[in-house]
């Protein structure tokens, strides 16, 4: 993410999409992670 900030930064980006898809994408990680400490998750 820190790459494809400075890149963005730098004008030098070419998919402005994948920005967003990897701040999902992390999202969703900690998310599982986080269900895991309380024992929510389904097929953990």
């Amino acid at each position: 993410l820190f790459n494809l900030r400075f890149q963005a930064a730098t004008g030098q980006l070419e998919s402005h999409g994948r920005l967003g898809a990897v701040r999902k994408e992390i999202a969703r990680i900690y998310t599982v992670i986080r269900e895991r400490e309380l024992g929510i998750g389904g097929a953990a």
